[in-house]
């Protein structure tokens, strides 16, 4: 893998202005998650609810898909997953093969969700990014005027970026990736560029050449924080709940795991901002376009 041609921001103007809630100029990869933190959290009365349908959602497909083939008792006893140690080959395949029928299809749907959501949630986060290069008190009003008259190419963005993301998983995983990367910076440009569907796929796969390399450790770091975040949590609050129907216990567990999500799905969301505005600052000037719309004009 060749390392994306960015230039190194420990040697940009590290006294860069700031009149927002992070540095006018490139910005190394601390610095994005910082301000995704402060964007989301300033925030999180907008972003956070999203996250949280998403979850609802998502957890919802999944279950019904689980509950339509009759494996969601079977999953939540965890007899699905669980092989007898005294079971032949021939019998460990058989219920390799019923895991893989029953679950992957629950899980698939749950996924196609989530990657469908994700540019729209993201696409709902930038215009707040965009606002917090210039102000540490942009209100919510103020970035979801932005997204006004962009319902439907947002909708046709965001189910193209998903499907295109799931077919190219089913086809042997890297492809999946590789679209995932191209179009990360889809929901953005369909919020920030008020361009059509095509435009903004096309404008997506634009900015995300040569930076894919980037693009993907920052994600997969991104990920694994969200993870410890997830799993932390959902270890500690699933000790507090407790019921003997596995079926119960599963929704309770699933429920903490879904409102922990919203939280994390909105810094999430917050990171794919910044990388949109990150890449236009290191080339296109937008920092110094942001910087002369902070500052008052003599003719103002």
């Amino acid at each position: 893998m060749s390392l994306p041609p960015y230039s190194n921001p420990a040697n940009s103007n590290l006294n860069a202005p700031q009149p927002g809630l992070y540095p006018l100029r490139p910005l190394q990869i601390g610095e994005i998650f910082g301000a995704a933190a402060r964007v989301a959290w300033r925030h999180i009365l907008v972003l956070a609810p999203i996250g949280l349908l998403i979850g609802v959602v998502s957890s919802a497909v999944e279950f019904a898909v689980m509950k339509a083939n009759g494996s969601l008792e079977e999953f939540a006893s965890g007899r699905l997953s669980t092989i007898d140690p005294q079971a032949g080959p021939a019998e460990i395949q058989a219920q390799i093969s019923y895991l893989f029928s029953h679950l992957l299809p629950a899980v698939g749907a749950a996924g196609l969700v989530s990657l469908i959501a994700a540019p729209v949630l993201a696409a709902v986060a930038t215009p707040f990014a965009a606002l917090g290069a210039t102000t540490a008190e942009a209100p919510n009003s103020a970035g979801l005027a932005r997204l006004r008259g962009r319902l439907g190419p947002l909708t046709g963005v965001a189910v193209l970026c998903g499907l295109a993301v799931a077919v190219g998983s089913v086809l042997l995983v890297v492809p999946g990736i590789i679209a995932w990367l191209m179009l990360l910076p889809a929901g953005p440009v369909v919020a920030m560029e008020k361009s059509s569907v095509v435009d903004s796929m096309r404008r997506a796969a634009a900015l995300s050449t040569g930076v894919k390399g980037r693009l993907f450790g920052i994600m997969c770091l991104a990920g694994l924080i969200t993870g410890a975040i997830g799993f932390g949590a959902a270890a500690i609050l699933g000790q507090l709940v407790s019921n003997s129907d596995p079926v119960v216990h599963l929704y309770l567990t699933q429920a903490i795991a879904v409102v922990v999500g919203a939280l994390t799905l909105a810094w999430t969301a917050s990171v794919t901002a910044m990388i949109y505005i990150d890449i236009r600052m290191r080339r296109e000037g937008l920092a110094q376009a942001l910087l002369a719309s902070s500052q008052p004009s003599s003719f103002s």
